[in-house]
């Protein structure tokens, strides 16, 4: 047997987030979207991302849209 696996945050969170976004956007949207995820993490939810922000936006949309896919 050899030394335990090193085990980090990484390893800690499976998101199954696989794809990768880069993008540019407004300064205040970008602040709008973090002070989002700030409220969310003092409402309890201590690991909101804003992968997650995302994912809840697009759903929105299509919500609102009525348009899946």
């Amino acid at each position: 047997m050899g030394a335990p696996e090193k085990l980090d945050g990484r390893s800690l969170q499976a998101t199954g987030r696989t794809h990768q976004f880069a993008t540019r956007i407004k300064p205040e949207t970008h602040q709008k979207m973090l002070q989002i995820v700030k409220r969310e993490r003092e409402a309890g939810q201590p690991r909101f991302t804003l992968a997650e922000l995302i994912e809840l936006a697009v759903d929105a949309y299509e919500r609102e849209t009525d348009t899946k896919g």
